[in-house]
């Protein structure tokens, strides 16, 4: 029994909010890790950095680079929900 759906059930809806995530996860979450090492190669200290952009919480502007890595992860997590939907990799109850 396959639990994947026919590709024509997947439906147009969901084919274009999984290009929506991957554009997202490519732009905003895997850019910010690719910077990272760009700031590193120019000598960018990590208070450098913080000054560059301003955040609400001091904890975040303290903590710029961990929070670039993190970026990263969740970047690549979302790029591989992206890719699993667009494969119908999809988990339906029926």
């Amino acid at each position: 029994m396959s639990t994947t759906l026919p590709r024509a059930a997947l439906g147009w809806r969901y084919r274009v909010a999984a290009w929506l995530v991957i554009g997202q996860a490519v732009v905003m979450e895997i850019g910010a890790l690719l910077a990272l090492p760009v700031l590193v190669l120019l000598g960018v200290g990590q208070a450098d950095v913080g000054e560059r952009f301003h955040f609400a919480l001091p904890y975040f502007q303290d903590n710029l680079s961990l929070l670039m890595v993190m970026s990263g992860i969740f970047g690549v997590l979302r790029l591989l929900g992206g890719i699993g939907v667009l494969c119908d990799r999809l988990w339906v109850s029926r």
